[in-house]
């Protein structure tokens, strides 16, 4: 009786075969999971760079070419201790051709404990003041005892710095830029509530005059004392 002799080549084949093939599947299970790894982990990063993207968007961005957009309000909300308590603040702009009346004022705060204002006060007189320092500069005083519950201020199209009496329409007094400034100040799209000319008392106690110059097509941004040579 023959007794059958197990094909020993065959049989080393089959195994090396199943070890390739074992070897195959686990490196291919490996590079599946490495690359499932780094699409997730970039999922979450892209994530993470919108989720930033989106905050970054929300803040108030600065461009050295044109000044920042900001809303008419003071920056910082006023505490009971605040020093422009009791202050008739409109803000920290104000238009061309806006009338400003006695006590009524451009404020800027960056704490409780500091303040500047620009405007008429209970007077009559237009003036910047340091209310933390108590310093003081009077542009116009009002010697003519004009009654000022008849007068106001305004900075005219043209960059001129006008006081007048409301009941008859008369220029009590008027300041014109200095000559080098004179003809480049006219009414130009500006911010989108301020076209330009417009006001701006900082928060750092300049108060400024923007306009775009019409000659060198460029906006402009200096302080009033310099500009009226105050």
């Amino acid at each position: 009786m023959l007794v059958p002799v197990p094909n020993r080549g065959a049989s080393t084949l089959f195994k090396l075969i199943s070890m390739t093939a074992l070897r195959f599947i686990v490196i291919a299970a490996t590079v599946v999971v490495t690359i499932l790894f780094f699409v997730s982990y970039d999922n979450k990063r892209s994530n993470n760079n919108n989720i930033t993207s989106s905050k970054s968007l929300s803040l108030p961005s600065f461009t050295t070419a044109l000044p920042s957009v900001r809303s008419n309000k003071i920056r910082r909300t006023q505490q009971n201790n605040d020093i422009l308590q009791g202050y008739n603040c409109i803000g920290e702009r104000m238009n061309h051709d806006q009338k400003m009346y006695a006590n009524t004022f451009l404020c800027a705060s960056s704490s409780p404990s500091s303040g500047y204002i620009f405007g008429m006060n209970s007077n009559g007189d237009l003036l910047w003041s340091n209310l933390e320092t108590g310093e003081t500069k009077v542009f116009y005083k009002n010697t003519a005892s004009s009654n000022p519950n008849t007068m106001y201020f305004l900075l005219t199209v043209h960059g001129k710095f006008r006081i007048y009496d409301a009941t008859n329409g008369t220029i009590l007094w008027g300041k014109k830029p200095k000559s080098i400034y004179r003809n480049t100040i006219a009414n130009h799209t500006c911010l989108s509530m301020y076209p330009c000319p417009y006001l701006h008392q900082h928060a750092g106690g300049v108060c400024v005059i923007n306009w775009w110059d019409v000659q060198a097509n460029v906006w402009m941004q200096k302080n009033i004392n310099r500009v009226y040579e105050f």
